[in-house]
């Protein structure tokens, strides 16, 4: 929606006559179609099944399941080198704040169990 926004020189509304309009969570792509970095203040989070992850600046913090896996984008691009057990404070820094974004989304604590599995129909 940032994107349409920055293009279209359209405004985000802040409310309707019905209900007021949350803000907009994202940013415009616009700079990267022109060659220019795309600045964000805020993490992006992801959840999929059973996998998660942040990424904030140059670090990715992952998992399949239980356990965190810590990624320096900027020098680990194919994310070959896991760096959680070298940076516990950073691992335990992007965990809270993927909770706390989970929280927010869904309005419940993370509990492990709250996605399932599926098999793919034929």
């Amino acid at each position: 929606m940032p994107t349409v926004l920055a293009v279209s020189g359209a405004q985000y509304p802040g409310a309707s006559k019905q209900a007021m309009i949350p803000p907009l969570d994202g940013v415009s792509l616009l700079p990267a179609f022109k060659g220019e970095p795309i600045a964000r203040a805020k993490p992006l989070f992801f959840q999929f099944g059973r996998g998660s992850a942040v990424r904030n600046g140059p670090w990715k913090l992952v998992r399949m399941g239980a356990t965190w896996e810590l990624y320096d984008l900027a020098s680990d691009r194919n994310e070959l080198s896991d760096l959680a057990a070298k940076r516990p404070e950073l691992v335990k820094q992007l965990d809270a704040a993927w909770l706390a974004w989970w929280k927010e989304s869904t309005g419940s604590e993370w509990t492990g169990k709250n996605t399932k599995d599926r098999k793919l129909e034929q």
